[in-house]
């Protein structure tokens, strides 16, 4: 493991890649879901960038090993972290015109957040995609894909 940590990659044989974003960012290359030119593959990485922004914001509450200061911060995610980037996805998927956020064909990113999105509804509980209906039918466009659902489907099995 090259920098002492999973996930890794191993592929072509020999070759090792760490990092999760770094890992995506090749897949997404290698299966062509990287978007129709550069401008869209700048624009996943624009907002896989910005959904980790939101993850770093919620790992500040989550994992706080304090009672009182968990509560504080999780209030203060709820109430800041949550509208500033659920707002803006949802404003994106919909001035996106479709079901997806970047293009017309799913993309790397679109796989990523859906993964993320589906993540903090664990955590935060479906209520978190009230005022954000677009939002939430995105990730369910996204999971519905028949290889993804299939791959989800069989996760859950185990």
């Amino acid at each position: 493991m090259p920098w002492g940590q999973i996930p890794i990659l191993e592929t072509d044989g020999n070759k090792t890649l760490s990092q999760t974003i770094t890992i995506c960012r090749f897949l997404g290359r290698r299966f062509h879901l990287t978007g129709k030119d550069e401008w869209e593959a700048a624009k996943c990485d624009e907002y896989v960038d910005a959904c980790n922004d939101l993850f770093t914001e919620w790992g500040k509450y989550f994992f706080e090993k304090d009672a009182e200061k968990k509560a504080k911060l999780h209030e203060e995610f709820k109430a800041n972290a949550v509208p500033k980037y659920l707002t803006k996805f949802n404003d994106i998927q919909k001035k996106n015109g479709g079901r997806l956020l970047v293009g017309r064909d799913i993309t790397w990113a679109d796989i990523f957040i859906a993964d993320k999105l589906a993540r903090l509804e664990q955590s935060e509980g479906p209520n978190v995609f009230d005022n954000y209906q677009e939002l939430k039918q995105f990730k369910q466009h996204v999971m519905s894909q028949s290889k993804i659902k299939a791959y989800i489907d069989q996760n859950d099995k185990k």
